[in-house]
């Protein structure tokens, strides 16, 4: 049996060791934790903060998200869970991605009311229904809330499925949500309000969008991206970007002339007046292309029926031009010539006084 003595040194070195053990783990935790980086605001707080800036900046306005909720709903379900009399505001995001913002009476009228009277009434006015007018003063507020959504949300996992959003268009009722919108899951962020200084109303928003996301995941403003690690040129971009852009389709109109009459002139157009043409017209039409001229042709027809023939590169003929027939003299004559049948037709005198207005025109018989 050993001796009792002899055991309390062992003791006191155990302790002593399990003491140390405890020390440096503290030490560790500590140094573990002053490395770490801060951890980044969840996605609430910068769309809080969004709504915050937007609206202080762009209004004078103080909108506090008092709270926040994100759920799930189907398509069906999204007109079930917007308020009565709200502002519907549809926005579009990374490819076709459409969602939708409504805005309850409660926030619209406050945003009306800081806008035509420089300050907010201390109680909520009666509901109704909102207005084009409406919408259009409201727009800028919510693009700079997707913006600020952008920015605070730049380089997380939350950015893929909440940016790149903006306003696209106002809808009178819910009813055309189920035709705009695809039939997917959407994320839908139910938001409370303060309104005012002192938070003297209470609002609301909701905000809605597909849940999942089309955005690429974007870098912190404050990020730097690397110039060294940017991808090598694909050598056949440019070849399939040409072939894309070339087999897109243009409309080609052949204008035959454009005239300018006095406004009481053209109130006064009937059915069989005359409207007076350059003895030109028919032989100098231009082809425009979205409304930009790209080239002058010639009236005339071709294996019967109507064409026109481009005069500024007569090198390049098109095949089957060769049996191209021009009618412009003939059709000219006829639109030239001032044959009437019946009494009273009226034809519009250019050299009129007071710029062309229609004179009575009769047979001689």
């Amino acid at each position: 049996m050993q001796d009792p003595a002899t055991e309390q040194p062992d003791l006191r070195n155990a302790d002593q060791a399990q003491q140390r053990g405890a020390v440096l783990r503290r030490k560790l935790r500590t140094a573990q934790v002053a490395e770490a980086p801060p951890p980044r605001p969840g996605p609430e707080r910068m769309i809080g903060l969004a709504i915050a800036k937007a609206a202080q900046d762009r209004l004078g306005l103080e909108l506090d998200a008092r709270s926040m909720v994100e759920t799930r709903a189907s398509l069906a379900e999204l007109p079930e869970l917007i308020e009565d009399m709200s502002l519907l505001l549809m926005i579009e995001g990374p490819r076709d991605a459409m969602g939708l913002i409504s805005v309850p009476g409660s926030t619209l009228s406050a945003i009306l009311e800081i806008q035509t009277m420089g300050k907010i009434g201390r109680t909520t006015p009666p509901p109704r229904k909102p207005t084009r007018m409406d919408a259009a003063m409201t727009v800028e507020l919510i693009d700079a809330i997707l913006a600020g959504i952008d920015a605070g949300l730049a380089g997380t996992q939350d950015a893929v499925w909440a940016t790149g959003f903006r306003y696209a268009s106002c809808l009178d009722d819910t009813r055309p949500i189920g035709l705009l919108m695809e039939d997917v899951s959407y994320r839908v962020w139910t938001m409370q309000l303060g309104i005012g200084a002192k938070a003297t109303r209470e609002g609301g928003l909701l905000w809605i969008v597909p849940e999942e996301g089309r955005a690429q995941r974007s870098l912190p403003v404050e990020q730097k991206t690397d110039p060294v690690a940017a991808p090598p040129p694909d050598p056949e971009w440019a070849r399939r970007m040409e072939r894309a852009v070339m087999g897109t389709q243009t409309t080609l109109e052949a204008i035959l002339h454009r005239v300018s009459l006095p406004l009481s002139v053209v109130m006064g157009l009937r059915p069989g007046m005359d409207i007076p043409l350059p003895d030109n017209a028919l032989s100098h039409l231009h082809l425009e292309a979205d409304g930009r001229a790209v080239a002058t042709v010639k009236l005339g027809q071709v294996r019967g029926m109507r064409a026109v023939r481009l005069t500024q590169d007569d090198n390049a003929k098109p095949e089957g031009m060769d049996q191209f027939h021009s009618e412009a003299d003939q059709d000219q004559a006829r639109l030239r010539r001032s044959t009437l049948e019946s009494a009273g037709t009226l034809v519009v005198d250019p050299d009129a006084p007071d710029g062309g207005g229609p004179v009575p025109h009769r047979n001689a018989g």
